[in-house]
């Protein structure tokens, strides 16, 4: 039985993913996906220690970076949570 603050952190990363945005880095060529910081301040570093999230280094940016970790953990969990994308 998974505990609140699971299910709560479950719930963040769905939402951050559900909400991200999308830009194509050429110097990578790669897509970066994105959110913005409005999500509880503990969730935020537990997901950024499990890796699913990078923080930007300035103090100052709003941003958030979802990481294919990170992509990939919120694709099963709205699976798991039988929601749509």
């Amino acid at each position: 039985m998974k505990t609140t603050y699971q299910i709560k952190e479950e719930l963040t990363l769905i939402l951050m993913y559900l909400n991200h945005r999308c830009t194509h880095e050429q110097f990578i060529d790669k897509n970066i996906i994105y959110t913005f910081k409005g999500y509880d301040f503990g969730d935020i570093n537990s997901l950024t220690k499990e890796d699913y999230i990078m923080q930007s280094n300035t103090r100052k940016s709003s941003m958030l970076f979802i990481t294919d970790k990170g992509i990939k953990k919120a694709k099963e969990l709205l699976k798991e949570w039988n929601i749509e994308e």
